[in-house]
């Protein structure tokens, strides 16, 4: 059996995560979790491309549409929370590290968005069970 943990088969071929939904720049150039308000900021329109083509792609198998509640894993600042929010969705994401949390809180001040990260990991959600919609987890 073939695992393709990072790919995706498409038309009988292998692709990578870029291949299928775009360049991720940013992310690579600095660890998510440790980049500033105005780093954060900067990243908001490449998240939202990300989701436009995400959502497009999982559409035809799960019709993600607003107000459906999306958790982040590893929400990081709440880029990625703030492009969904933006959206319509619900916004709520699970960070480990205080630090990028009091960004994400700044970050939905400067945006006008609303953000529920909190402080916690994959293993131990602090979330009523069915009570989310979606789960990202990119890049964790």
């Amino acid at each position: 059996m073939r695992h393709t943990s990072d790919k995706q088969a498409v038309g009988g071929h292998s692709v990578g995560v870029e291949a299928q939904l775009g360049p991720l720049t940013w992310v690579k150039e600095q660890a998510t979790e440790r980049a500033d308000m105005e780093t954060a900021l900067k990243r908001i329109p490449e998240a939202e491309a990300f989701f436009e083509r995400l959502l497009t792609r999982i559409e035809p198998f799960f019709g993600l549409q607003p107000p459906a509640t999306v958790l982040d894993i590893g929400a990081a600042q709440g880029v990625s929370l703030t492009a969904l929010a933006r959206r319509g969705f619900e916004a709520e994401g699970v960070e480990p590290w205080e630090p990028a949390i009091e960004v994400s809180r700044q970050l939905a001040h400067a945006t006008g968005v609303e953000l529920d990260i909190r402080k916690g990991v994959a293993e131990t959600l602090p979330f009523d069970d069915a009570s989310i919609d979606f789960v990202n987890c990119y890049s964790v």
